[in-house]
């Protein structure tokens, strides 16, 4: 028997690094991973083409975009910088965070 085979690709890395960059998509799992040896949380998304896409949670994220919204279609948008607020040292970066009333897929049956 012939197979198909097709490639599998990590999921792409998104950064929010302009004002407005916007990533959409349902939400399938938030992670623990390490970067520059702390751990730190990551979001999976699946994006509205079907690839996934990963992005790092920041501190304006933390309490707004929650496991409960697992399966919810989200919209993420960088609105850029408030330097009147410190995290760490560094100016707060604040979102514009959208999620849909309505869990749209069951993340546990795979991505």
């Amino acid at each position: 028997m012939q197979r198909e085979m097709l490639e599998v690709k990590a999921p792409e890395m998104f950064k929010f690094e302009r004002a407005n960059d916007v990533i959409t998509g349902i939400l399938m799992a938030i992670e623990s991973v390490v970067v520059q040896h702390k751990e730190q949380k990551q979001y999976v998304v699946k994006k509205d083409d079907g690839q996934l896409a990963t992005f790092l949670q920041t501190y304006d994220m933390r309490a707004r975009l929650r496991e409960e919204f697992l399966g919810h279609y989200i919209e993420v948008r960088y609105l850029g910088e408030d330097k009147l607020v410190e995290t760490q040292g560094n100016p707060l970066r604040r979102f514009g965070i959208k999620v849909s009333a309505q869990k749209e897929l069951d993340p546990t049956l795979g991505f």
